[in-house]
């Protein structure tokens, strides 16, 4: 992508933790290799700031630089579109003030608005992103307030209008202020909602994440409601984007329920307790196959029954095999 400028954050190691700092040594002295002579910064905090403080301070701190730009954490390996993808983004809706946040990934992992780019949507997923200081500014105070107990956004976005979903990013918004989370997504999704904004989510995926494992911060499992990371997909240009700047609420109501795990009492143990069995029988679908697509048994309910894929017709090869042999050998009439 060769960007002319660069902003590199690594944060300090952490004491308690052997050989960290000679990691830590080690990533940032990558710096020295961006050498296509690009402007480079560099925020390299002396004690470890932890993930929440420490990504609310990088992005503070890059657009104090910069009026617009592209986000991407140490997880987040991003495919080339990516790139091309937000620069048009971030000009085409640079004075819409509706749009706050341009999304690298999209969860659904299947084939959705087929003809269209991107979709808007209320929820604001941060494995790759891009957005503008108008957006960002105030984030930082919200996070380091220590409010007891952040406030609904006033009007209340659709994707909150069930109190079990309140209820869910309530406790999310309060465990990540009184830092018992070190999590800062929740707070992020809080601070955009409070300005009533949108993001924009790509048809294809764009950004895979590879943070799950033994050394993740957080995934060390792929969770039994929202599975592994989706797939990469390359985007198709020119961009086509919707007619008209509403939020996809069928999409919404399919990631609170098959990523979120938000869902109706007594589906969600259900859902768990059918994917643990499939990948006891089927061991292979735990790997992280950043080229698969793997849907969890809830997310292939959740995406019939909301209708976002077309039904799989049943005995699909005995159907053909009567098919061809109603045309003929040569395909013709009977």
């Amino acid at each position: 992508a060769a960007p002319r400028q660069v902003f590199f954050f690594v944060d300090a190691a952490r004491p308690s933790r052997s050989g960290e700092r000679e990691q830590v040594d080690d990533v940032r002295s990558l710096f020295h290799a961006l050498d296509w002579g690009c402007d480079v910064e560099t925020l390299f905090p002396s004690e470890n700031l932890g993930c929440q403080r420490g990504v609310t301070t990088a992005v503070d701190w890059f657009f104090s630089f910069v009026p617009e730009g592209i986000v991407l954490e140490d997880d987040c390996l991003p495919h080339d579109d990516l790139f091309r993808f937000c620069d048009q983004m971030l000009a085409d809706y640079r004075s819409d003030e509706r749009i706050v946040h341009i999304g690298g990934t999209n969860p659904l992992r299947f084939e959705y608005k087929p003809g269209t780019s991107y979709f808007f949507s209320e929820y604001f997923h941060i494995w790759g992103w891009a957005s503008w200081r108008r957006a960002v500014r105030g984030f930082r105070e919200l996070v380091v307030s220590g409010r007891d107990r952040p406030d609904i956004p006033d009007p209340t976005p659709a994707v909150l209008a069930y109190s079990s979903v309140r209820r869910f990013w309530t406790k999310r918004w309060s465990a990540e202020i009184d830092r018992s989370s070190d999590n800062w997504d929740s707070l992020w999704n809080l601070h955009l909602w409070t300005h009533g904004g949108l993001s924009i989510v790509p048809t294809s995926n764009l950004v895979t994440n590879i943070g799950y494992g033994h050394q993740g911060t957080h995934a060390t499992k792929f969770p039994l409601i929202a599975g592994n990371p989706p797939a990469v997909k390359e985007m198709t240009f020119p961009l086509l984007g919707p007619k008209s700047v509403e939020p996809d609420q069928l999409a919404d109501t399919y990631v609170t329920r098959a990523v979120y795990g938000v869902m109706p009492w007594g589906l969600r143990p259900v859902f768990a307790a059918l994917e643990l069995v499939r990948r006891i029988v089927r061991p292979s679908y735990k790997k992280n196959d950043p080229t698969v697509n793997r849907l969890t048994v809830a997310q292939v309910f959740w995406s019939r029954w909301l209708g976002l894929r077309p039904p799989k017709p049943r005995f699909a090869s005995h159907l053909a095999i009567n098919k061809s042999r109603n045309l003929g050998t040569d395909g013709g009439a009977p």
